[in-house]
């Protein structure tokens, strides 16, 4: 293929909201100028009445030389209209974008050079702030990748993921496990996760606007679309499965190390309810693969609602000197001591401190960042930790 563009956008629409898709060109628009990557954005109608055409047609305007603008008749689904636009696309490189939301001027230009340098890396992503119609909300959408976690809960979101195109192409793009909703985006994350390691940049990319139906308001809910997901991942390599299920350490290549922790994962989140198999493979993943947050995590939350308080904070203070200096990883092992707080156990100091300090550094919000973020009609506000400060923006 002729790759006349390094970063294709690909924004899927139904119903579109005037301003909101106004707010996503002109950030791509700025995006683009802020670097020297030849970008395009394809903007694809999947749908709508014929009334809300010219919406799309007067926000494609906003920047003719970088928008193409594809009217499909019939409403297909966000997932196969991206996969249309895809093929009309002409980048290396693919970025999923939703019409909603707004992208920050993040280093493009680095973003691509680390890709086109180390291409065991098929994508990267970063974190999103949260906000809504009163601004900023304080939160923030996005974390380092667990191996162990990757086929039942990784803490990722397509939008404004960098993905190289072969590897759309080999995931073959944006397609719904048949026993699934709609949940096209997450399932195309854990087989990218399955064909290749994700980077996680520390430079956010974007605002993720939270409205009432938006997919956040799903987020804590039960997910039934991650049981049929990891099944059906397990599936290409179930001899992995087998031997977790049987309480075997699976010998593996370094190339399949990464694929072992997640099955291994996998298994434990399928099944869960046999609690002794639950804990004898969270502590043995701990233990075969330390290097992994996210067996630390989980295996810190089953362990804090059975362990005595002494076990149960050493445990966590254990986990923390492994992490030491990593924010974003220490911090969902340190949520941890909500749980025990839960049961009336004294907290020491020192780890409540822990936890306020990497809190505070991790959901701060750069001035970077503040100087692109949209309008609040009330003054946000944040709370954290257990004697509930408060952060000011």
């Amino acid at each position: 293929m002729d790759f006349s563009y390094d970063v294709s956008i690909i924004v899927s629409v139904l119903h579109p909201d005037r301003e909101y898709l106004k707010e996503v060109i002109l950030s791509a628009k700025r995006l683009a100028e802020k670097n020297h990557q030849r970008v395009e954005l394809l903007l694809g109608n999947d749908g709508s009445p014929a009334d809300e055409w010219h919406i799309f047609d007067e926000c494609a305007a906003l920047a003719p030389e970088m928008v193409k603008l594809f009217h499909f008749p019939h409403n297909r689904g966000i997932g196969r209209t991206r996969n249309a636009l895809i093929k009309r696309s002409r980048g290396r490189y693919i970025m999923p974008f939703d019409g909603d939301d707004i992208l920050l001027v993040f280093d493009l230009d680095k973003e691509i050079a680390f890709l086109d340098e180390n291409p065991e890396y098929g994508a990267s992503y970063a974190v999103k702030y949260l906000f809504n119609k009163n601004g900023l909300t304080g939160m923030l959408h996005g974390a380092p990748l667990s191996d162990f976690q990757s086929y039942f809960s990784p803490k990722v979101n397509i939008n404004a993921m960098l993905i190289r195109r072969e590897i759309v192409d080999l995931c073959r793009g944006f397609i719904p496990l048949p026993e699934s909703r709609v949940d096209d985006d997450v399932y195309l994350i854990f087989r990218l996760a399955r064909y290749s390691k994700l980077y996680f940049s520390a430079e956010a990319r974007a605002f993720y606007r939270i409205h009432p139906s938006s997919i956040c308001n799903s987020y804590g809910t039960p997910q039934k679309d991650y049981v049929f997901m990891s099944r059906a991942l397990v599936q290409p390599d179930i001899d992995l499965l087998r031997q977790w299920l049987a309480r075997k350490i699976p010998v593996v290549p370094p190339e399949r190390r990464h694929i072992s922790a997640s099955v291994c994962g996998a298994a434990m989140f399928l099944y869960q309810k046999d609690q002794k198999f639950a804990y004898w493979i969270l502590k043995t993943a701990t233990e075969v693969f330390p290097e992994d947050y996210g067996a630390w995590e989980n295996f810190l939350y089953f362990g804090c609602h059975l362990w005595k308080p002494e076990e149960a904070l050493e445990r966590l203070m254990q986990a923390c000197r492994r992490f030491d200096g990593d924010v974003s990883r220490q911090l969902p092992i340190l949520n941890n001591l909500h749980s025990l707080r839960k049961r009336n156990i004294a907290l020491p100091g020192e780890l409540t401190g822990l936890y306020n300090q990497c809190y505070s550094k991790w959901y701060a919000i750069p001035e970077s960042v503040k100087k692109y973020a949209p309008p609040a009609t009330a003054k946000p506000r944040l709370t954290y930790s257990f004697t509930m400060p408060k952060i000011k923006f």
